[in-house]
């Protein structure tokens, strides 16, 4: 990653790491009930664990480590969903074909030790709301919160309005507001979402977009090329907090079981820079 050096040098350095290592399990107890268990580790070997919980006896809480990122109890009804338990929030659609998340999710996701949410639909449209008590893993000070989401979906299109109290369930934290459209005609998908503050909190606005479009292709392979852009929310260290990207992939199931994928991002945010290249093999069983 090119980093500035000194008056006519430019200093580069390359990094090589684990970026996810994820178990998803599923049981369903009956055709309306079941329970969902995600073991995840981030950022293997990368991550400074003085950004999370430090206390003793609780390693599952930092993300480098193999820890339970949800556990939760679902019902799915004609007309009503609902779920409760260790969970990521509902609030944003995020949607991608590409391997990396869009920053759209890195300004919005927000785990929580305890949660749930319900939904009602009707028709093609659909209104959910849920609360939840405080953040997962963070060490900043907490705060329990609410969210709403309204929606419209048939076959190929959703559209999506989404509100949280607080980014991250942080004290004193901006409230966020979503907007997603994601539709798919024939091979072809695109989705575009805004994620963010729509004014300041303790001097914190952040905001994100992605844009994306992909194809797929006879013989079981698809690509997609996004662009994003971030307002008030770092992602390069030494940035100015406006980051710009943008990356391109291409996935290719190589059975019913296995699937394979490969993604080169460009990224800038003031003077640094960043090229990635991200591959990931998917295991179905």
């Amino acid at each position: 990653m090119p980093v500035p050096g000194g008056a006519g040098e430019r200093e580069s350095a390359t990094d090589t790491s684990i970026s996810t290592l994820e178990l998803d399990l599923a049981a369903e107890f009956t055709p309306h009930w079941r329970t969902d268990l995600v073991l995840l580790a981030e950022d293997i070997g990368v991550t400074d664990h003085n950004d999370f919980i430090p206390a003793d006896d609780a390693e599952d809480k930092r993300p480098d480590k193999l820890h339970v990122e949800e556990f939760t109890l679902g019902y799915t009804g004609e007309t009503v969903e609902a779920a409760a338990g260790r969970m990521t929030v509902p609030f944003g659609v995020f949607a991608t074909a590409l391997l990396s998340d869009p920053q759209t999710l890195e300004v919005g996701e927000t785990a929580t030790e305890a949660g749930a949410w319900l939904a009602y639909r009707s028709g093609d449209w659909y209104v959910g709301a849920g609360a939840f008590d405080g953040n997962l893993r963070s060490v900043a000070p907490d705060e329990n919160g609410y969210l709403a989401f309204v929606g419209w979906q048939n076959d190929q299109v959703e559209i999506q309005l989404g509100y949280l109290s607080s980014q991250y369930a942080g004290k004193d934290a901006p409230e966020l507001f979503n907007l997603a459209a994601v539709g798919q005609l024939d091979a072809w998908f695109a989705s575009g979402e805004f994620v963010g503050a729509l004014s300041s909190e303790q001097g914190q606005r952040p905001r994100a977009f992605a844009l994306e479009l992909g194809r797929e292709f006879v013989g079981s392979w698809n690509s997609a090329v996004r662009y994003q852009q971030t307002s008030g929310f770092s992602v390069l260290d030494g940035g100015d907090e406006r980051y710009e990207e943008w990356a391109v992939g291409v996935n290719y199931a190589l059975n019913d079981f296995i699937n394979l994928g490969l993604e080169y991002a460009i990224g800038e945010e003031s003077e640094p820079q960043q090229h990635a290249t991200l591959a990931r093999v998917a295991i179905t069983f």
